[in-house]
Protein backbone atom coordinates (compact mmCIF):
# COMPACT_ATOMS: atom_id res chain seq x y z
CA UNK A 1 0.00 0.00 0.00
CA UNK A 2 2.63 2.42 0.89
CA UNK A 3 4.42 1.67 -2.25
CA UNK A 4 1.71 2.45 -4.06
CA UNK A 5 1.16 5.40 -3.10
CA UNK A 6 4.51 6.44 -3.83
CA UNK A 7 3.96 5.77 -7.22
CA UNK A 8 0.91 7.66 -7.15
CA UNK A 9 2.54 10.70 -5.80
CA UNK A 10 5.17 10.38 -8.03
CA UNK A 11 2.88 9.59 -11.27
CA UNK A 12 0.89 12.78 -9.88
CA UNK A 13 3.88 15.19 -9.91
CA UNK A 14 4.97 14.60 -13.38
CA UNK A 15 1.08 14.79 -14.99
CA UNK A 16 0.90 18.30 -13.20
CA UNK A 17 4.27 19.20 -14.07
CA UNK A 18 3.28 18.57 -17.59
CA UNK A 19 -0.32 20.39 -17.29
CA UNK A 20 1.84 23.58 -15.90
CA UNK A 21 4.96 23.43 -18.36
CA UNK A 22 3.59 21.53 -21.21
CA UNK A 23 2.05 25.10 -23.30
CA UNK A 24 5.07 26.85 -22.42
CA UNK A 25 3.30 29.68 -21.42
CA UNK A 26 4.75 30.90 -18.06
CA UNK A 27 8.29 31.98 -17.91
CA UNK A 28 9.63 29.68 -15.55
CA UNK A 29 8.91 25.94 -15.35
CA UNK A 30 7.53 24.51 -12.01
CA UNK A 31 9.92 21.85 -10.71
CA UNK A 32 7.82 19.82 -8.61
CA UNK A 33 4.99 20.31 -5.49
CA UNK A 34 6.42 21.62 -2.33
CA UNK A 35 5.72 24.25 -0.66
CA UNK A 36 8.64 26.23 -1.94
CA UNK A 37 8.83 25.20 -5.35
CA UNK A 38 5.40 26.54 -5.75
CA UNK A 39 6.07 29.85 -3.63
CA UNK A 40 9.22 30.18 -6.39
CA UNK A 41 7.22 29.54 -9.40
CA UNK A 42 4.38 32.02 -8.34
CA UNK A 43 6.80 34.52 -7.70
CA UNK A 44 8.93 34.55 -10.66
CA UNK A 45 5.93 34.73 -13.00
CA UNK A 46 3.83 36.86 -10.93
CA UNK A 47 3.64 39.34 -13.85
CA UNK A 48 1.56 36.66 -15.36
CA UNK A 49 -0.82 36.09 -12.52
CA UNK A 50 -0.59 32.44 -11.15
CA UNK A 51 -2.47 33.04 -7.78
CA UNK A 52 -5.03 30.88 -9.31
CA UNK A 53 -3.00 28.34 -10.69
CA UNK A 54 -0.60 28.50 -7.51
CA UNK A 55 -3.48 27.93 -4.86
CA UNK A 56 -4.41 24.76 -7.21
CA UNK A 57 -1.42 23.45 -6.84
CA UNK A 58 -1.04 23.88 -3.08
CA UNK A 59 -3.74 22.44 -2.17
CA UNK A 60 -3.24 19.39 -4.87
CA UNK A 61 0.46 18.96 -3.03
CA UNK A 62 -1.41 18.87 0.16
CA UNK A 63 -4.04 16.33 -0.22
CA UNK A 64 -1.63 14.13 -2.26
CA UNK A 65 0.45 14.19 1.06
CA UNK A 66 -1.94 13.02 2.97
CA UNK A 67 -2.49 10.17 0.40
CA UNK A 68 0.87 9.30 0.50
CA UNK A 69 1.39 9.39 4.57
CA UNK A 70 0.92 6.21 5.20
CA UNK A 71 1.07 6.94 9.70
CA UNK A 72 -2.70 8.55 8.75
CA UNK A 73 -4.82 5.47 9.22
CA UNK A 74 -8.19 7.37 9.11
CA UNK A 75 -7.42 8.38 5.39
CA UNK A 76 -7.58 4.69 4.16
CA UNK A 77 -11.01 4.35 4.44
CA UNK A 78 -11.27 7.85 2.38
CA UNK A 79 -8.72 6.31 -0.10
CA UNK A 80 -11.25 6.43 -3.50
CA UNK A 81 -12.39 9.78 -2.68
CA UNK A 82 -9.20 10.96 -2.16
CA UNK A 83 -8.17 10.08 -5.59
CA UNK A 84 -11.44 10.84 -7.33
CA UNK A 85 -10.70 14.60 -5.52
CA UNK A 86 -6.97 14.72 -6.94
CA UNK A 87 -8.31 13.54 -10.37
CA UNK A 88 -10.99 16.19 -10.20
CA UNK A 89 -8.39 19.39 -8.82
CA UNK A 90 -6.71 17.93 -12.03
CA UNK A 91 -9.08 18.41 -14.41
CA UNK A 92 -9.60 21.89 -12.93
CA UNK A 93 -6.01 22.54 -13.03
CA UNK A 94 -6.12 21.27 -17.13
CA UNK A 95 -8.40 23.69 -17.48
CA UNK A 96 -7.19 26.96 -16.17
CA UNK A 97 -4.18 26.42 -17.99
CA UNK A 98 -5.35 25.76 -21.24
CA UNK A 99 -7.96 29.19 -20.67
CA UNK A 100 -4.64 31.27 -19.97
CA UNK A 101 -3.03 29.31 -22.75
CA UNK A 102 -5.62 30.41 -25.28
CA UNK A 103 -5.65 34.02 -23.83
CA UNK A 104 -2.12 34.05 -24.15
CA UNK A 105 -2.36 32.85 -27.96
CA UNK A 106 -0.93 29.33 -27.72
CA UNK A 107 -3.85 27.50 -29.14
CA UNK A 108 -1.44 25.26 -31.08
CA UNK A 109 -0.76 23.92 -27.20
CA UNK A 110 -3.84 23.08 -26.75
CA UNK A 111 -3.57 19.67 -28.78
CA UNK A 112 -0.46 18.53 -26.66
CA UNK A 113 -1.14 15.01 -24.93
CA UNK A 114 -1.44 17.16 -21.74
CA UNK A 115 -4.48 18.20 -22.35
CA UNK A 116 -6.40 15.07 -23.68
Amino acid sequence: MKKRRFHERVWLERKVLGVVNGPGIFQTALTGLTEKAINRWKTENETMGTEWVASLLKEISVKSDLRVDCSKDSFDQDEVKLTTALEKMVEVLEGRVREAAARRGFAGSLTTPHFR
